[in-house]
């Protein structure tokens, strides 16, 4: 089968690979769309270490193609997709009823060959069926979904809370999305300086949105949000976060930061009484990213900037790498 298959540092290449035999736990999916994530990036770029050679890829939607002996639930034909790692089960973390830390985690696109080929293979454990109401296009952000889902539980907003948002990314604005979904009355988007991504804000529903040049924590402060997620991956965002949370709010970090936070003032923590809380993966949420799904409450299809074939993939990753502002959520098609 033809695969995208990374072979060192930015040494991304489509070539064919053998294909081989499914377990009795496993789901062979015809892979129908296949979103390029933050973290394919990183592995790309060589930030993330990764079983080199290896398939990449992992936010994907598809079609059953064969199913193992021990799968009961599922067949050839059904519209799926899945998460895009799973726990040992074996571990101390496992045993504990906490896999989400889980020491020896299988991560499709870094320890196991991922979803830009024409086919992957999943443990039955982690594959959902979609409805049949939910495109591919909008199927293959399921991971994200379930991430923002998370984070918003995470945060317990309730109904007619207001929350800000920092960041106008993919996740970002999926996050907003799902802010709205779960109840928030107003969502305050801040931004970068890419005109594209704070026009985006607006059509998915935020009530107000602030670009860089126009920043002001003072302002923002005066909101009094209930809520602020942090989702732009800046340091400086995490702080500005801390600065804008009403007293006895939360914040929610969802940003896998580069380097670490400095001359951060803690003491925001006992004058403010604020609550800062962690957000990692979707787990737990990836049946109501497929509720999102199928309720159609969010939108994914504005985020989608460029759809490339298989054979085009070393394009849309150089592009990517090397920050081209037109960009946005970029889909492979496999199939081409």
């Amino acid at each position: 089968m033809r695969a995208a298959v990374l072979y060192g540092r930015k040494d991304l290449k489509v070539v064919e690979i053998p294909d081989r035999t499914r377990t009795a736990e496993e789901v062979k999916i015809r892979v129908e769309k296949v979103g390029i994530c933050g973290t394919d990036v990183l592995v790309y770029e060589g930030v993330y270490e990764s079983n080199i050679p290896i398939v990449l890829g992992h936010e994907f939607a598809g079609v059953v193609d064969e199913v193992g002996e021990e799968v009961k639930d599922l067949k050839p034909g059904d519209r799926v997709t899945a998460g895009g790692s799973w726990a040992c089960g074996k571990c101390r973390a496992c045993r504990t009823g906490k896999p989400i830390f889980c020491t020896d985690r299988q991560s499709m696109g870094r320890k196991l060959n991922g979803a830009m080929a024409e086919f992957v293979y999943v443990p039955r454990q982690v594959v959902y069926k979609l409805p049949g109401n939910v495109d591919m296009d909008n199927a293959q952000s399921f991971i994200p979904i379930a991430c923002a889902s998370h984070a918003v539980r995470k945060a317990k907003i309730t109904a007619g809370q207001s929350a800000i948002v920092f960041g106008s990314g993919h996740s970002a604005l999926i996050i907003l999305q799902v802010l709205k979904t779960y109840g928030a009355d107003k969502v305050v988007v801040v931004g970068g300086s890419r005109a594209s991504r704070l026009r985006a804000a607006v059509e998915l529903g935020a009530d107000e949105v602030i670009g860089r040049s126009d920043l002001d924590i003072a302002s923002l402060a005066a909101m009094e949000p209930d809520v602020v997620v942090e989702a732009s991956g800046a340091t400086s965002a995490f702080k500005n976060a801390v600065e804008v949370v009403k007293p006895g709010g939360t914040v929610v970090v969802y940003s896998i930061y580069k380097s670490p936070i400095e001359k951060f003032d803690a003491t925001k923590l006992y004058s403010k009484e604020i609550s800062i809380v962690g957000s990692k993966g979707g787990r737990g949420d990836y049946d109501s990213a497929v509720n999102i799904l199928a309720n159609e409450s969010i939108s994914v299809a504005p985020l989608i900037s460029h759809t490339f074939n298989l054979s085009d993939i070393a394009e849309a990753f150089s592009a990517i790498s090397n920050k081209d502002k037109n960009m946005f959520r970029v889909v492979i098609n496999p199939k081409k």
